[in-house]
């Protein structure tokens, strides 16, 4: 078996898909339902041409006492992707009858104090912060350059195992969510092992319930970045051992086959992968910054031999760095 690594200390790789998302889950319905959305809308709101047309107004439901606008639809409905144009219509009412539902609950909330509760007031505060913490990072995540044509003309040249020679394996493997407590054990344990089934059979054993995932299809871009140099080497028959993000891969591959993707291909997934690189470093860079310039004093249990952390975790860029490569080459394959 070989064990691949790299100076990554399981912090999350380039191409692990990483989602955070601030606003709430937006039903599967709607994910097909905002192409010729801003069409629609502007046509609902300029009303009719004729004199005797019913002026336009940007209330679109009253409950009880309070109203509800078409710019709460339209928030909705900008962080909905996908609507069809059919759709647009259809989309609209069922946003509404959302929001009629909420205001609903709202107002049960305010009449019975719940505004008012101290656990609910700190959730409240909490979400503000983020929210405004967010914005501000992803300001400064959006004034970064993009690449130039030689940037990424380089990016594909210093990577030929993700593009020029590119491969698609064919694998027998286990994910683990983490490493294992008893990591520094089972790998030496592990070690020895020829197949993937080999493998979680010594990890049941050991009280770790893993199920073998067979012929899994897994490109150039689903290894990490700085292990695709050394995973590209192996044989057909060989097991390998990687971190992907917080995953931990025990890989047998089957076998591989040539997938290469030329510089015309590949050009904007390397550009989008630059970016999201970019946002990155720049949010990193903004926080060192904004510490380095501020009087943080800790205090209470944490001011005997507290200090701050030598490197803080990125924040997250905008639309988060999901893979970037491997989203843009998956629509290639």
């Amino acid at each position: 078996m070989t064990t691949l690594s790299c100076n990554a200390r399981l912090a999350p790789g380039p191409f692990e898909r990483r989602r955070a998302c601030i606003a709430r889950p937006v039903p599967a319905r709607f994910v097909r339902v905002a192409a010729a959305l801003a069409v629609a809308l502007a046509v609902a709101a300029c009303g009719g041409g004729g004199s005797g047309a019913k002026k336009a107004t940007q209330v679109v439901a009253k409950v009880n006492d309070d109203e509800l606008s078409v710019h709460q639809i339209n928030f909705v409905l900008q962080r909905t992707p996908g609507i069809p144009p059919e759709r647009a219509a259809e989309a609209r009412k069922e946003v509404l009858e959302r929001l009629i539902d909420q205001e609903l609950a709202v107002q049960r909330a305010k009449g019975s104090k719940l505004d008012r509760d101290a656990e609910i007031m700190q959730r409240l505060e909490a979400a503000r912060r983020e929210v405004l913490a967010r914005a501000y990072m992803e300001r400064v995540a959006a004034q970064v350059p993009k690449p130039d044509a030689n940037e990424v003309a380089k990016f594909f040249a210093d990577n030929p195992a993700l593009f020029a020679e590119r491969r698609i394996w064919r694998l027998n493997e286990i994910v683990l969510p983490g490493q294992p407590s008893n990591w520094t054990t089972l790998s030496k344990q592990l070690a020895p092992v020829k197949t993937a089934a080999e493998a979680a059979d010594l990890l049941r054993r050991a009280g770790i319930d893993s199920a073998v995932a067979t012929n899994v299809a897994r490109g150039s871009e689903g290894i990490p970045l700085d292990l695709l140099p050394k995973f590209a080497k192996l044989k057909d028959g060989e097991v390998a051992i990687f971190q992907n993000g917080p995953q931990l891969v025990i890989a047998e591959i089957r076998s591989s086959q040539p997938a290469p993707l030329d510089a015309k291909q590949a050009g904007p997934a390397i550009e989008q992968f630059i970016m999201n690189r970019r946002r990155t470093e720049a949010a990193q860079a903004e926080m060192k910054r904004l510490r380095d310039g501020a009087k943080i004093e800790y205090k209470g249990d944490f001011a005997q031999g507290a200090t701050a952390p030598a490197t803080k975790p990125a924040p997250k860029a905008p639309d988060g760095e999901k893979g970037a490569i491997e989203r843009g080459i998956g629509g290639l394959k």
